[in-house]
């Protein structure tokens, strides 16, 4: 079965498909910039920085388990 075949049988459902894998790519890149500036945090000491941006990767790293599961 060919991309174009897939993409015929079921339209709206192969654009959502590929909307969120595009997304998903997008959060994991952001998480990993994020681990940047917690390196950089600890480094100069700043706890509440590294808490703040420890809570925002674990909910984006939530999100982006939570589009797999379904």
């Amino acid at each position: 079965m060919s991309f174009k075949d897939l993409y015929a049988v079921n339209r709206i459902r192969m654009i959502s498909l590929l909307v969120l894998e595009f997304l998903t790519s997008g959060l994991i890149i952001g998480v990993s910039y994020i681990n940047t500036y917690q390196i950089t945090a600890i480094k100069d000491r700043k706890w509440q920085q590294f808490i703040f941006l420890i809570t925002l990767s674990l909910i984006l790293f939530i999100r982006v388990t939570a589009k797999h599961l379904l």
